[in-house]
């Protein structure tokens, strides 16, 4: 969280493609655990679909509206500098809220109840056609890069 408000203290290319890379990573590192708490939290609060819905909502909001502040304080002050530092506000609150969850419940894993049995009879046949279809779409997009890059002379 703190390698994108870094890059207001970088002065070179491959010292900011560093970072970026590290927030990827960091990305990365996150994003399974936090879907695990939010798991934990779906069946305290209101439900998994009710959790992961209110998280993508917030999700998109910060979406829309973390490029739109960047963009403002680039129209305001014109530096690149200052528009990353503001980016700094909002992983300090996340950081605050994932030491007030940490506080809050120490132990995640005793939220849990005790896992429903499932059983496995098959996938079912529309699976397999939506998995065709999805495969055959895939495959189209997978292709169209290479149509375009030998048709515009670069291939040869």
């Amino acid at each position: 969280m703190a390698a994108v408000p870094a890059l207001a203290l970088v002065d070179s290319w491959p010292a900011a493609a560093i970072l970026i890379i590290l927030e990827r990573v960091g990305k990365a590192i996150r994003n399974p655990p936090r879907d695990v708490m939010l798991s934990h939290a779906g069946k305290q609060v209101g439900g998994y679909g009710w959790v992961f819905g209110l998280h993508e909502a917030l999700d998109q909001c910060g979406a829309m509206f973390g490029p739109l502040v960047v963009a403002a304080v680039l129209a305001r002050h014109g530096s690149y500098q200052m528009a990353f530092a503001v980016l700094l506000v909002p992983a300090l609150i996340n950081l605050a809220f994932v030491l007030l969850a940490r506080l809050l419940y120490p132990r995640p894993q005793d939220l849990e109840t005790t896992p429903l049995a499932v059983r496995g009879s098959g996938l079912p046949r529309i699976f397999w056609i939506y998995l065709s279809g999805a495969m055959l779409v895939a495959a189209g997009f997978a292709d169209y890069p290479i149509i375009a890059y030998h048709s515009a002379g670069r291939g040869r």
